[in-house]
């Protein structure tokens, strides 16, 4: 497996900055007397421009997850009688799109941030039945669509020393099988909205001892198979 890749950073004007980097992946895999090879490009753009009204930036990148080695062995693994999984070799890699777009100010010594982002995800790896109801494999045979909101805010006091952050978000998340897997699949999909947030509250001593508290919670975590409803989590620590 191997990786190599060019990044180029542009000024544009007087402030406006542009960032570009082009990122390639291969992989290589061997079962018995055959080899598959995969190669895949990643590309990243990050635009960003500061104004007298604070920061905004817009960034595009694509994401590769590649099938494990198991997605692809061509033995059969037998579980039991009723359960066998096999592997297939001609898998894709999933692949994502994702587009965010961000924006920043300060306000007095405390800083406000917003961000929106809307993401895709391609030829998704999931379990369908091969060719009979307790032979499964693996498809690239769902995809994802995905969207969120948040803000941020932090707040430092007594001179950086006390500092209290928080931020609030909202998500949407489809998962689709595709059309031709329909038949063929375990799940038939999945779609929900989540909401949450976190907040965090820490102190630095003079004698450089820090002491936080913090507390987040998230409403449902939607997955393909499956909608997890979550507590919320809290604690603290010190260093």
């Amino acid at each position: 497996m191997g990786q190599a890749y060019v990044s180029d950073a542009v000024e544009l004007i007087d402030d406006p900055h542009a960032y570009v980097i082009l990122r390639a992946d291969w992989a290589s895999y061997q079962f018995g007397a055959r080899r598959y090879n995969r190669f895949n490009l990643r590309p990243a753009v990050r635009l960003s421009y500061r104004t007298e009204f604070g920061r905004f930036a817009l960034l595009y990148k694509r994401g590769v997850l590649r099938p494990s080695a198991d997605e692809q062995n061509p033995e059969i693994d037998y579980i039991s009688e009723f359960e066998q999984t096999v592997g297939n070799t001609s898998l894709g890699a999933e692949l994502s799109d994702q587009l965010v777009f961000a924006y920043g100010r300060p306000v007095g010594s405390a800083y406000l941030s917003f961000n929106a982002s809307a993401s895709e995800t391609r030829d998704m790896i999931v379990g369908v039945l091969a060719n009979s109801y307790n032979l499964s494999t693996y498809e690239n045979a769902a995809r994802c669509r995905a969207g969120r909101l948040s803000a941020s805010y932090r707040q430092p006091f007594f001179d950086y020393r006390f500092n209290v952050s928080g931020t609030l978000f909202a998500g949407w998340e489809e998962y689709i099988v595709l059309p031709r897997f329909v038949p063929k699949s375990q799940n038939q999909g999945n779609s929900g909205f989540s909401f949450g947030g976190y907040l965090d509250v820490s102190y630095d001593t003079e004698s450089n001892w820090e002491f936080s508290l913090y507390g987040s919670y998230e409403s449902r975590d939607v997955s393909f198979a499956s909608t997890l409803y979550d507590t919320p989590i809290y604690g603290g620590g010190s260093g």
